[in-house]
């Protein structure tokens, strides 16, 4: 039986990505990725999720980071989960306990894998070019650099950095 289903080469997907990605959740068809005729990669749409979509969705609208590497697993900085423990104290997140359990919980629950700060993180955020001095945005786009991850972000200037990938949230 002869697989029907889209095949586009990886310039292609470079170029469409986030208009591929879209159309991938919106019609809920796969689309296969391929490097010299060779299958890289099958993107899908994500599978329904039983709990977790409320801390996932409360991030968007407050600009906060995921990173995604290729294979869809997700990843998330310690300058994140700092930067929300921020937004609970100073009163612009909402949770219903205290930021520490909220945090923890809503980790555990969504399967997220912490991308560690390191040396290599540390050196690569004075190179990676961000238009302002927030250092935790410099380390969240110097992770993504030093592991090849794509941000996923609703943040403005981080998606107009240079020296990592993005997609906006």
């Amino acid at each position: 039986m002869k697989d029907v289903r889209e095949t586009i080469v990886i310039s292609e997907f470079k170029a469409k990505c986030l208009g591929i990605l879209r159309r991938v959740q919106e019609t809920g068809r796969p689309v296969i990725v391929t490097r010299r005729g060779q299958r890289i990669a099958e993107i899908h749409p994500p599978a329904p999720v039983e709990s977790g979509p409320e801390w996932l969705g409360s991030f968007a609208d407050r600009g906060q980071i995921l990173l995604a590497a290729p294979n869809a697993t997700l990843w998330l900085s310690p300058m994140s989960v700092w930067e929300t423990s921020l937004l609970v104290e100073r009163g612009r997140l909402e949770v219903d306990t205290d930021a520490r359990t909220w945090i923890q919980d809503a980790i555990e629950s969504s399967g997220v894998t912490e991308a560690p700060v390191n040396h290599e993180v540390a050196l690569q955020s004075r190179e990676v070019l961000v238009k302002h001095d927030d250092p935790a945005d410099r380390f969240i786009a110097a992770t993504a650099s030093v592991y090849q991850l794509t941000l996923v972000t609703a943040d403005e200037r981080l998606l107009r950095g240079k020296g990592y990938e993005t997609i906006r949230a």
